[in-house]
């Protein structure tokens, strides 16, 4: 080896490969003893092999064996120890071991820095990474694309948009080319705050600075208007795909398809169904589905069981979520019959129902007036071995109607040790309202205030809170009674039960929050009429405006739209006002 120096090398990579690192240090200790030459090369090359094997534990030891053993420990055999603690996301680990080389007067370099940086962004911690940023100009050690591109993903990962763009921006004045990977830390950035916006914007700036976006950092962006609800951003980007050259996949569709499926856009969900087949796309369970749960809205229940049908057809097996998602769109057309159909055959096949399934199930027993059916769910949850959750109790309150088996309920529930959410003590405190159970109604809210239930303070929100839980039947009760005027006895002592008449500001809230009830549950119809109703008794218009705006961009139907935009503009005429602009553009849009 002392005349040929590059055998030792050559048989220490050869080690390496092997994955055998420490037969690796073995030699390199022989060639110590013997005195041959040890370079920086040579231990980089031993602490490498545990690295690549993310043995970060063993890379440690080596390199205090190499100190114990005088062989020196440099720059390039502390950046592979810290690289190592990188990898296993020890950014812990890899500070000390930084601060371990300034103490040994070891210049720490960028590479160095580097490493710590992107171990912090592993780890998600991007205050660190900002310090040994701002450490790296303190040194005079100058930041490259590879220190910003890691500071970015750790300001991502703690959802810090705003420090990701100031970055970005940082870049930019040091007069550091920032390339695709960078943009891609920035979008991720926005996309985990929802600042689909910015996400948009950064895709502009890229254009600006003849930075080729990829499919990444699209599907990045359309995943951001997916969950912010911008379906039409969503459909505009995948559009967008085709001008850019780029060739959207699977992740493409699926999350605009999902998008679609959110704002109840059932149409334009299966749009991009067909879009994925007209690429040889082949659709995964997600993208039918999103398309499945699309139909929930406007009556297309019958879709939703076609779609389920040419999964089947098509070998892709429909699990528990897209079964889900079908017997849902029965629960919003009160179609009781499809959805214990879908219940036995998940049966038959295998398919676990889970306590979603039979919850919206039992739903489509209410919607329909089939109290029965709703008991025997109930009890045949029980009988699969599902456990009831306080939403299956409420429904079947809400069922029956029954103070008698309100009680019997939430009996049931406290045997099986089920906690009622703040919707089954309201649902079971209003049925006693209102068969007259005014000392049983009270009872329940005792109890609710021990268990530390919230119960809501104002007639709206009590309104606002059934149609969340899908009750709308019962919000529209609940607003007759409000304007019928009907008195609780005073013994009832609490806001929640008090149905006197408010002020005027009370009104249109209970309005508001009846009218987004109906909304919710898709009965369009019944917003819009509701809305009429309150043209002619001249209510505020402030809070009702979006609140209707909503039922007419729900109902999918133009006609209903421009019939809401006259009737705006009538109500805003009687009290000399103009419509907001921005509803109007919303309108016409559709």
């Amino acid at each position: 080896w002392s005349k040929e120096p590059r055998s030792s090398t050559k048989l220490l990579k050869l080690l390496r490969e092997a994955r055998k690192p420490g037969l690796a240090l073995q030699v390199l200790g022989t060639m110590h003893r013997a005195s041959l030459e040890v370079n920086s090369f040579h231990t980089s090359v031993v602490l490498s092999g545990y690295e690549r094997l993310n043995q970060w534990q063993s890379a440690l030891d080596a390199l205090r064996v190499m100190e114990q053993s005088s062989l020196s420990a440099n720059t390039a055999s502390y950046n592979t120890a810290i690289s190592a603690c990188k990898e296993a996301g020890l950014w812990q680990k890899s500070l000390l071991l930084m601060s371990e080389m300034e103490s040994a007067s070891i210049d720490a370099s960028q590479l160095t820095y580097n490493a710590v940086i992107d171990a912090c962004a592993k780890a998600g911690n991007w205050q660190q990474a900002l310090v040994a940023l701002e450490a790296m100009q303190t040194k005079s050690i100058q930041a490259d694309r590879i220190s910003f591109n890691s500071a970015m993903n750790a300001c991502a990962r703690g959802a810090q948009w705003q420090r990701t763009l100031d970055l970005l921006s940082e870049m930019d004045s040091m007069r550091i080319v920032a390339k695709q990977r960078s943009y891609l830390a920035a979008i991720g950035a926005c996309d985990r705050a929802g600042r689909w916006d910015n996400a948009i914007a950064l895709l502009s700036m890229m254009a600006s600075n003849a930075v080729p976006a990829s499919v990444n950092c699209l599907n990045a962006i359309i995943s951001t208007c997916r969950r912010q609800g911008h379906w039409e951003q969503a459909l505009d980007l995948l559009s967008s795909m085709q001008h850019m050259k780029l060739s959207p996949n699977l992740i493409s569709f699926n999350a605009a398809a999902d998008a679609c499926a959110k704002a109840g856009r059932w149409e334009h969900s299966l749009a991009c169904l067909d879009g994925m087949k007209s690429q040889n796309m082949r659709p995964d369970r997600f993208s039918y589905t999103a398309a499945i749960a699309a139909c929930e809205t406007d009556n297309q229940w019958q879709r939703g069981l076609e779609l389920l049908e040419v999964m089947e057809n098509v070998s892709l097996s429909p699990g528990t979520i897209s079964v889900n998602a079908a017997i849902n769109a029965c629960a919003r057309a009160a179609k009781w019959e499809a959805p214990l159909d879908l219940l036995k055959s998940m049966t038959e096949v295998r398919i676990a129902a889970d306590c979603h399934s039979y919850g919206a199930a039992m739903d489509a027993c209410r919607n329909a007036g089939f109290w029965r059916g709703t008991l025997a769910l109930l009890s045949a949850m029980k009988d699969a071995s599902v456990s009831p959750n306080a939403p299956c109790y409420t429904i079947a309150m809400a069922s029956l109607g029954s103070w008698e088996q309100v009680i019997l309920l939430l009996s049931d529930m406290k045997v099986a040790s089920i906690n009622p959410d703040r919707v089954a003590y309201l649902t079971a405190i209003l049925i006693c309202q209102s068969s007259g159970r005014w000392q049983m109604a009270m009872e329940i809210c005792s109890q609710a205030d021990r268990l530390a239930a919230q119960l809501p303070s104002s007639r709206s929100e009590v309104i606002s809170i059934c149609g969340q839980a899908g009750q709308w039947a019962l919000s529209l009760s609940l607003f007759s009674d409000f304007f019928l005027s009907r008195r609780v006895p005073d013994e009832i002592n609490l806001s929640v039960l008090d149905a006197r008449q408010e002020s005027e500001e009370g009104e249109e809230q209970v309005y508001s929050s009846a009218i987004t009830a109906c909304v919710t549950a898709s009965r369009w119809h019944v917003a819009c009429a509701m809305l009429d109703a309150s043209s002619k008794a001249r209510r505020p218009l402030s809070a009702m405006t979006e609140s209707a705006y909503a039922a007419s961009r729900f109902s999918h139907r133009w006609e209903v739209s421009l019939g809401f935009l006259s009737m705006l503009q009538s109500m805003r005429s009687a009290v000399g006002t103009t419509v907001d602009a921005a509803v109007i553009d919303g309108i016409m849009a559709q």
